[in-house]
């Protein structure tokens, strides 16, 4: 029985679930957010927000402490670095998640896990960016049709009738494209 036994299995042994949430931590601050399932998003929502309460004393035993957990030198750089000092003067509550509804392959509920401070640090190596709700609404944008997170890049998802248009657009390119080589082979003959 697991009575009182915190933190969640995610169907995985104890290692390879170690192993899974390092490198959840690890993208998290390299990227300022990660798209997953709720589920691991919660699980590594208390971690993180430890190393971060951790990052902020920077003394030698905080640093032992974020380098138990994080594999690369520059993650643990930039957090201690760049990170951490965003969060001095907050009390708490760095990371947030927002549920963006179900996959399409499987139906688990997919949620994306980002630092709140996420406009005040600085951009990451990679410049990769991922669309909050915040930013969306800004935007007035409607997250849940226009604007889908896939993996660690965003990319605009089309509505049925602009598909639609796409592809009669298509076929009309290609039918013109037809007739003019028949047009072409006719007169050759």
């Amino acid at each position: 029985m697991r009575k009182r036994i915190a933190g969640k299995r995610l169907s995985r042994p104890s290692d390879t679930r170690r192993a899974l949430l390092r490198s959840l931590l690890e993208a998290l601050f390299t990227h300022d957010s990660i798209r997953t399932t709720l589920a691991k998003a919660k699980a590594v929502k208390p971690l993180a927000e430890k190393l971060i309460t951790k990052a902020i004393k920077k003394d030698n035993a905080s640093y032992a402490r974020v380098q138990s957990y994080l594999f690369k030198k520059e993650t643990i750089q930039r957090l201690i670095n760049e990170i951490a000092p965003c969060f001095t003067t907050r009390p708490g509550g760095y990371t947030r998640i927002i549920k963006l509804g179900p996959r399409r392959s499987d139906f688990s509920e997919m949620a994306v896990l980002e630092l709140v401070e996420k406009g005040k640090i600085n951009p990451s190596a990679d410049g990769q960016k991922i669309a909050s709700q915040d930013s969306l609404q800004k935007a007035k944008i409607n997250p849940s049709t226009t604007l889908r997170v896939d993996g660690e890049r965003s990319r605009t998802i089309k509505n049925k009738e602009e598909i639609k248009n796409e592809k009669a657009q298509e076929v009309s390119k290609e039918s013109e494209i037809s007739e003019k080589d028949n047009a072409k082979n006719t007169d050759q003959t």
